[in-house]
């Protein structure tokens, strides 16, 4: 508990906000002709209020700018926005809105009437003396004025609505993380020495004061609207509502927070408490959200003059242009790197509007890892991050649902000896078929189906991955996600679930580990790791990587037998052949023979030999071979001969070979290749 002098020192400093801020501005206004101001009305509530928008001169007809929302502290008002902040973040290119809070500065305040009105017709007119509410510091009602403001921005045609920035100082700090944490038009937010988590500085007021000052507030003994006796210190300024500070708990928001997140504070703090504001928020949320942690030499109010505001202001500037403005650079490096195939319906690759769909994470694994790597290798770094950001602006959080969705305590997972669908091929010999009994219907069934439960999957636009039926649990893999998720099948409700580094490509597998009994599930990665999951809990029991050459995939689903999982390789190097500049092609495909106990292969059998020089191609690079023969299916086992079988796709480059478009036999115990039938010879092709 914070000691009453203590408490009075840090409201006295806190009023001291708009002053210290007014005098130290320095002359930061801008030349009148780089920006176009412009007095504006919101309404929220019922009341008006004033705000103001800024933003460059000379905008062309349709053009469409981020948008940023300021949110100012305690005491404050947007003319100290005006002058220090708002014009320096237009000039940037941004359409910024700055407001009052209910009856602050220039805005209207609420208005009280004791007397009670008369029983009259909704059109007739009615005279009484009211008052009018100044003042007065209660976050829930200033969250709701953020709010109507952010919903006039989001609807200034000159703004791109789905595309908007917060900024919120001071006490302004946390009303713009409750804000950003419930809309997701915000894509950026900037918490500047921000009370993002004020209910703690508020522990000298206990739990039964609140409830008491609430009771006599209802039944008339206290003012309804809090004057000058809720000021503890002469000094501070305004009204505060003690009743509704205590109940605004904005920290509470911060798992629900989904965006690009700037803390900027200073070293020396006096009012909110690093380690339990900026610091707080910052460890909630860096390893899930991009954030970024800044601390500048000073005190609260040192942060509005000299140096500290201007590097402030600084990092404010670069983060709103890196994570709103990359969407123009985004959309330029889209034109001159994707258009020619995403763009064009004659190119067999994903439109447009597939990749718009799809979530950041997956967008940036293609191009840093997956089956982009090449395409996108002439891009830095920052410029596939800005890519991948503009192509997934319109896509939600493909993880916001798993918590709603999850089972209840209680709920256990209880697994059978054998699953009902356990493999790609229902079983060892992928025949690829399931009995009336043991799907428990047949076709006469089917018209009589209802719709027992749904989920969906943001940001997945495919659902390649088979699922894995066993008992009452549904294990289901999705790719847009980097996710194996754990349903319980009669309800739906989410056990578990499991991230990947990189998409889920197979089928899911399910089996037992022979020397320990635990149940497990299998699956390949587009990176080429296979992962072995206890499927009880979705902790990873083995993560193995099956790259034979450089950088492989994994198509067809790995099969477990006698403890050996038999793992299938693939290669995306098909696609990357369509770079002028690449050297087409050195990988090739193959199986791997994994011992589960030991986690050790025992064999590779790789479709080709290794490539060679074979030449130039026509950009005059070299030309490389054999390649390809990737293997595309799930093993099938011939337990009787002691044998597996799989089949291959095509060469890449030349010279071909005869185990391209074959099936190939091969000795389960030493992976000799024992015969090969090839469907068609000279199958060489890339794209």
């Amino acid at each position: 508990m914070m000691r009453p002098d203590v408490f009075n020192r840090f409201l006295a400093t806190l009023c001291l906000c708009a002053i210290a801020w007014s005098a130290n501005l320095f002359g930061m206004g801008l030349e009148s002709n780089e920006i176009d101001h412009q007095p504006i009305t919101i309404w929220s509530e019922g009341v008006r209020l004033a705000g103001d928008i800024y933003k460059p001169k000379n905008l062309q007809p349709g053009e469409k700018l981020p948008g940023l929302l300021l949110v100012h502290g305690w005491g404050g008002t947007k003319a100290h926005l005006n002058r220090a902040y708002a014009p320096q973040f237009a000039r940037l290119g941004f359409v910024v809105l700055t407001f009052d809070f209910k009856g602050w500065g220039e805005s209207n305040g609420p208005l009280m009437y004791k007397e009670a009105l008369p029983e009259e017709e909704e059109s007739t007119s009615v005279n009484i003396e009211v008052e009018h509410i100044r003042r007065v510091v209660n976050p829930r009602s200033m969250v709701q004025d953020a709010r109507a403001a952010l919903n006039y921005l989001a609807g200034e045609r000159q703004v791109s609505s789905n595309n908007i920035g917060i900024w919120g100082t001071s006490l302004g700090g946390g009303l713009a993380l409750v804000t950003a944490a419930n809309d997701d038009r915000i894509k950026a937010y900037v918490d500047q020495i921000g009370a993002v988590n004020f209910k703690a500085n508020l522990g000298m007021f206990r739990p039964e004061m609140i409830r008491r000052w609430e009771v006599q507030r209802a039944r008339g003994v206290i003012a309804s609207y809090p004057g000058a006796e809720s000021v503890i210190n002469p000094a501070l300024k305004g009204y505060p509502d003690w009743i509704h500070l205590n109940h605004f708990d904005s920290f509470a928001q911060v798992d629900k927070l989904q965006v690009p997140t700037l803390i900027i504070d200073a070293e020396d703090e006096e009012l909110f408490a690093r380690e339990f504001n900026g610091q707080a928020l910052h460890q909630r949320i860096n390893e899930r959200l991009e954030s970024r942690y800044v601390v500048l030499p000073g005190k609260h109010y040192d942060i509005y003059q000299g140096e500290s505001y201007k590097k402030a202001l600084g990092e404010a500037e670069q983060w709103f242009v890196k994570h709103l403005k990359g969407d123009e650079t985004g959309a330029i490096v889209y034109k001159a790197h994707c258009a020619s195939c995403h763009s064009n319906p004659q190119m067999n690759a994903p439109a447009y509007s597939s990749l718009r769909g799809m979530g950041f994470e997956k967008l940036l694994y293609a191009m840093d890892k997956g089956k982009m790597q090449g395409q996108a290798a002439a891009l830095s770094a920052d410029e596939r991050t800005i890519l991948a950001r503009y192509l997934s602006s319109d896509s939600k959080d493909p993880r916001a649902w798993e918590n709603a969705a999850s089972c209840d305590a209680g709920k256990t997972i209880e697994l059978p000896e054998n699953a009902e669908i356990g493999s790609w091929g229902y079983g060892l010999k992928n025949h690829r078929y399931q009995s009336p009994k043991t799907a428990g219907m047949s076709s006469q069934d089917l018209p009589g189906l209802e719709l027992a439960w749904a989920q969906g999957f943001p940001g997945a636009t495919e659902m390649r991955s088979q699922p894995v039926i066993a008992g009452n649990q549904l294990f289901v893999g999705v790719a847009g996600t980097n996710t194996v998720y754990a349903f319980d099948l009669p309800t739906g409700c989410l056990h578990w679930t499991y991230r990947s580094e990189a998409p889920v490509r197979s089928a899911l597998g399910f089996g037992r580990d022979s020397a320990t009994d635990q149940a497990i599930l299998f699956f390949g990665d587009s990176g080429g790791v296979v992962h072995v999951l206890d499927a009880s809990s979705g902790t990873a029991i083995l993560n193995h990587d099956a790259n034979i050459t450089g950088f492989n995939t994994l198509t067809g689903t790995p099969v477990l037998h006698n403890n050996r999982l038999y793992i299938p390789v693939s290669s995306f190097e098909v696609a990357r052949a369509q770079i002028a500049s690449y050297q087409c092609c050195k990988q090739h495909g193959g199986l791997i023979a994994l011992d589960l106990t030991t986690g050790k292969r025992l064999w590779t059998f790789e479709t080709t030999v290794n490539a060679i020089p074979q030449g130039k191609n026509r950009a005059g690079q070299t030309s490389w071979g054999p390649s390809g023969a990737p293997v595309w299916t799930t093993p099938a086992i011939d337990e009787r001969r002691n044998r597996l079988y799989i089949g291959t796709g095509e060469n890449y480059s030349h010279p071909a070979t005869d185990t391209s478009d074959a099936i190939i036999a091969l000795d389960m115990d030493t992976g000799e290749p024992l015969w090969t039938f090839q469907a068609l010879a000279d199958d060489v092709y890339n794209t």
